[in-house]
C-alpha cells in the first residue's frame, strides 16, 4: 500500500487579491479516470459555472484545547530568551510581554517558497521529515535575536527574534522530529542535537539522523562542511534507523580562539563521549563514558554531565578533570541533569516519570522527591492556572520529562515535557517539602485533534490522540479537565444521537478498549459496560442512532460490533466473508494512525447506519457501501465496489443532518479523487462539481433562507486550495481561510456549528484546532 506519512510541498494557484470579489469561472467536471479494482467510477457532472467568492473577513482563532503533545527539548539563553521544540508540531517562543508561547515557524515567518501545501502526503523528500514537528531548535547565548530552526529537514535562522526566518544553505537532512526508531524509541527527546558556539552566533553544530552525519557552519548558515571524524551512533541493531543523533555541547570555560570557543564535546550513542579542544578540528574520545544516554550537558565550570539510562544505580555521571564520578540516587533512571548558573554547586536531575534528585553541595550529597498519584503521597506538586487540566493529568499519568535548563535571568529551573512546559522556582533543601511545578504553556497547542463534533444545541467537542474527549464549552478558554480517563488513552471518534443529542458516544482504543457514552453532551463519562467485549484494535469508527443503538468499526483489522443495549452486549456485524477474529485484514481500515470514519448513522432515520469497506486483499467482493436499517442486526451492500479511487487510507464520509439518505465522501489528502455525495442512502453517488482533494469536511447551521446545511470543506475548489463554505447545497463557494492563524499544519477534521450560522470547527494532525465565524463573508 502506499504511504500516506510523507508531506508535498504544494503552492496552488491563488485567487487575484481584493475584497469582496466574486469571480464567475467555467470550470469542466473532474475526470476520475480508472478505479479501484473492485469499483467503477461515477460519472462526472456537466460542466456549469460555479462562483468563487473572495472573503471580506473571515477571522480565525485558536480554539483553546491546550498545550498536550511531547515538548521535546528546550534552550534557554543567558537573557532568558526561551525556545522550545515539539515532535508533532512547531517550535515556539516565549512572549514574555504577553504572556503567551508564539509559534515560531508560520506562514508569515518562512520565506513564501517555503509554505507547503497543508497535507503530509507524497512530498518527495525521500523520508527524510516526518511532518510538522521541529527537530531541533537553539537560540544564541551571544545574541538571543538568533535563533536556528530545523523543520521540514531544512535548517532556517533567524537574526530578529523570529519574525522572520531564512533557509540556511546546508542540503536537506534527514530530521525526523517524531521518529521513534533508534535506541528504545528516544530518539525524538535526545539532545542537544545543535549547539551554538556561546562566544559566537555565527557557528553551529548540527546533528542529522540515520547516518546523515554531523554538520558545522563557521558563518551563520552561508556554508556547511560535514565532520566525519567520529563514528556513527549506534543502538547495535542492523537497521538503518540504528544510527541516530550526535549530541553536542561546548565547553563555556575554555578558551576562544578567533572569536570561536575552543572546547566542544559530542556524545555518541553506543561509543561515547569525545572531546575536542582545538574546535573541532580533532576529537579524541573520553575513557569512561557511559554509551547509553538521552542528554548531554556542559556546565559552566566546563563539568560534563551524562545520564547513564542503562542503570538506576547512581546513573548521573560527571566528568572533570580528567575523571568520572558516579551521583543520585539508586532507584531512578535519570535522563538530565540542569546546573544552576548562578550556583554551579546546585544540581537538580531528573527521570521521565517525574523523580526529581538535588544536590546543593556539588553532588557530594543528594535527596529524592517521587511524584505519586495520590497527592497525599506525592512529593511533587502541580499548579497550572493557565490550562487547568493539565495539572490533573499530571497526578493521573506523568509528565514525561524531555529535557531541563534554569534561565540564567530568573533562576527558575525549566522543563519541556509530553504536557508541555513547567518550571520550579523554589528549591527545598529537605524531601520532607514539596517540590512545586508551575506550568507555562499557555499558547502550546500541539495535540493531534482526530475529530471534532459540534452536537445541536452543545458545545463542540474533540477526541485527540493522547488526552480522549474534551468538551470546549467557551472556546477561547482551555477546559479544566477531560474524560473518560484522566490519563495517556487515545481518542478517535464522536457521535451524537440525533433523536437525543444529549447523548454522545466516543471511540477511546489503544492498548485496550475504554470508550464510553454521556447523556450530557459529554459534560461527564461513563464506560461501555461491555467495553472489554468490544474490539481493542485502535483507531477507527463509531456512531449512535438511538441512544444505546452504537456499532462500533475499528482499524488495525480488528472486528466490527454492534450493541442495542447500551454497551451490554456487542455483537459481530453479520457480513459473509468478515473475519471473526482480530488481526486479519477487514476492509475497515489497517492502520489506525490514518485518519479514517468510515461509519455514520443517518441523522433522520432511526437505526440506519452506513459503512464502507474498500475490499481486502483477495476479498474484493466485500468493497461498497453497506447498511443497515435495524440497527447493526442485518447488513445489505447498496454499492457495490469502491466509490472513487485510493480510499485504503484517510477516507472520511459522514451524514448530513436534517437530510435522510444523504451521505458526503472524500478519499482524503490529496489523492486527487473528487467529493462524492450520495442522497438516496448511498445506492448511487456523483460528484460534487469542480471540487476535488478534500482532506476533510463538516456541516453547520443553515444560512437565513436556506434550505440545506452549510457545507464546509478543506481542499480544493477550481484547483485553488483553501478552507471553504457553500451555502446554496455546493452551487457555489465562498474562500473562508488557507491557513488558519497562519500555521503550516494539515486540517484533519473539520465541523460546522449547528447552533450558529458562519462557525466552523477545524482539527489539525499536531497543533490543536481553530474555529471560525464567517457569517459575515
Amino acid at each position: 500500500m502506499e504511504s500516506n506519512f510523507s508531506r508535498r510541498r504544494f503552492l496552488g494557484s491563488a485567487l487575484s487579491s481584493g475584497t469582496g470579489l466574486s469571480i464567475a469561472i467555467l470550470l469542466g467536471g473532474c475526470d476520475t479516470g480508472s478505479s479501484d479494482s473492485a469499483g467503477t467510477p461515477s460519472t462526472a457532472p456537466a460542466k456549469r459555472p460555479i462562483t468563487l467568492k473572495r472573503p471580506t473577513e473571515a477571522i480565525w482563532k485558536r480554539l483553546r484545547v491546550g498545550a498536550g503533545g511531547y515538548v521535546t527539548g528546550i534552550s534557554i539563553a543567558r537573557d532568558g530568551t526561551k525556545v522550545v521544540r515539539t515532535d508533532t508540531h512547531n517550535a515556539y517562543i516565549w512572549n514574555d510581554q504577553t504572556k503567551i508561547w508564539d509559534e515560531l515557524l508560520t506562514r508569515k515567518t518562512l520565506p513564501e517558497g517555503d509554505v507547503p501545501f497543508p497535507s503530509y502526503s507524497q512530498q518527495s523528500d525521500g523520508g527524510k521529515s516526518d511532518g510538522p514537528g521541529c527537530w531541533e531548535a537553539a537560540v544564541a547565548n551571544s545574541n538571543s535575536s538568533v535563533i536556528y530552526a530545523v523543520w521540514n529537514a531544512w535548517c532556517y535562522r533567524s537574526t530578529d527574534r523570529g519574525k522572520s526566518f531564512q533557509k540556511t544553505a546546508l542540503p536537506r537532512i534527514y530530521a525526523r522530529a517524531n521518529d521513534q526508531n533508534f535506541a528504545g524509541g528516544i530518539e525524538r527527546v535526545m539532545g542537544p542535537k545543535m549547539a551554538i558556539d556561546p562566544a559566537n552566533a555565527n557557528v553551529v553544530w548540527l546533528s542529522g539522523d540515520m547516518g546523515d552525519g554531523l554538520w558545522v557552519t563557521n558563518d551563520g548558515g552561508g556554508s556547511w562542511t560535514q565532520n566525519s571524524r567520529l563514528p556513527q551512533p549506534t543502538d547495535g541493531t542492523a537497521s538503518k534507523t540504528s544510527s541516530g543523533p550526535y549530541l553536542v555541547a561546548f565547553d563555556p570555560s575554555s578558551p576562544i580562539i578567533d572569536g570561536k570557543t575552543q572546547g566542544i564535546y559530542v556524545a555518541v550513542y553506543g561509543h561515547g563521549l569525545f572531546r575536542s579542544q582545538d574546535g573541532g578540528a580533532t576529537f579524541a574520545q573520553v575513557p569512561g563514558a557511559p554509551i547509553a544516554f538521552r542528554r548531554l550537558t556542559c556546565d559552566q565550570l566546563g563539568r560534563v554531565w551524562i545520564c547513564d539510562t542503562s542503570t538506576m544505580a547512581q546513573p548521573i555521571k560527571k566528568y572533570e578533570n580528567g575523571t568520572w564520578t558516579s551521583h543520585g540516587s539508586s532507584n531512578a533512571r535519570l535522563i538530565d541533569v540542569a546546573v544552576n548558573p548562578a550556583n554551579p554547586a546546585h544540581i537538580v536531575a531528573w527521570s521521565n516519570a517525574l523523580i526529581i534528585v538535588q544536590s546543593k553541595d556539588g553532588g557530594a550529597t543528594w535527596q529524592q522527591w517521587v511524584s505519586h498519584s495520590d497527592p497525599n503521597m506525592s512529593k511533587i506538586s502541580t499548579t497550572a492556572t493557565d490550562i487547568p487540566w493539565l495539572a490533573k493529568s499530571v497526578n493521573n499519568a506523568g509528565l514525561s520529562i524531555a529535557a531541563a535548563a534554569f534561565d540564567p535571568s530568573s533562576g527558575k529551573c525549566y522543563i519541556a515535557s509530553g504536557l508541555g512546559v513547567f518550571f520550579v522556582e523554589s528549591y527545598p533543601d529537605t524531601s520532607a517539602i514539596k517540590f512545586e511545578l508551575v506550568s507555562q504553556s499557555w499558547g502550546i497547542e500541539q495535540l493531534c485533534v482526530w475529530r471534532i463534533m459540534a452536537p445541536p444545541s452543545g458545545a463542540p467537542l474533540t477526541v485527540q490522540l493522547d488526552r480522549s474527549a474534551m468538551k470546549l464549552s467557551n472556546p477561547d478558554v482551555a477546559p479544566d479537565t477531560y474524560g473518560p480517563n484522566i490519563g495517556l488513552k487515545d481518542g478517535f471518534d464522536l457521535d451524537y444521537s440525533s433523536s437525543d443529542p444529549s447523548y454522545v458516544v466516543m471511540l477511546c482504543a489503544k492498548l485496550g478498549n475504554f470508550s464510553a457514552y454521556s447523556r450530557d453532551r459529554g459534560e461527564t463519562w461513563t464506560y461501555f459496560p461491555g467495553k472489554g467485549l468490544m474490539s481493542a484494535s485502535p483507531g477507527g469508527s463509531i456512531a449512535v442512532s438511538e441512544p444505546g443503538n452504537v456499532v462500533h468499526v475499528p482499524s488495525n483489522n480488528g472486528v466490527a460490533r454492534y450493541t442495542l443495549d447500551g454497551g451490554v452486549t456487542w455483537l459481530p456485524l453479520s457480513i459473509p466473508g468478515l473475519p471473526a477474529t482480530d488481526g486479519i485484514e477487514t476492509g475497515w481500515g489497517w492502520l489506525w494512525a490514518l485518519n479514517r470514519k468510515i461509519l455514520c448513522a443517518d441523522k433522520v432515520q432511526a437505526k440506519v447506519f452506513y459503512a464502507y469497506n474498500y475490499g481486502p486483499s483477495g476479498k474484493p467482493e466485500l468493497a461498497g457501501l453497506w447498511t443497515t436499517t435495524n440497527g447493526g442486526v442485518t447488513w445489505t451492500k447498496v454499492k457495490a465496489g469502491t466509490i472513487g479511487q485510493w480510499t485504503t487510507y484517510h477516507t472520511q464520509m459522514n451524514s448530513v443532518p436534517d437530510n435522510a439518505g444523504h451521505l458526503f465522501f472524500t478519499a482524503g489528502r490529496e489523492q486527487n479523487q473528487p467529493l462524492y455525495r450520495s442522497t438516496d442512502g448511498g445506492a448511487t453517488w456523483s460528484e460534487v462539481a469542480n471540487v476535488k482533494d478534500v482532506i476533510t469536511f463538516g456541516f453547520g447551521k443553515a444560512a437565513n433562507g436556506a434550505q440545506y446545511p452549510a457545507v464546509f470543506i478543506a481542499g480544493k475548489v477550481g484547483d485553488v486550495y483553501g478552507i471553504w463554505r457553500s451555502t446554496d447545497d455546493c452551487s457555489s463557494w465562498t474562500k473562508i481561510g488557507e491557513y488558519p492563524l497562519d500555521g503550516i499544519d494539515a486540517p484533519v477534521t473539520m465541523a460546522g456549528d449547528p447552533n450558529l450560522f458562519g462557525r466552523a470547527y477545524v482539527g489539525f494532525g499536531g497543533s490543536g484546532a481553530a474555529y471560525v465565524d464567517s457569517a459575515g463573508v
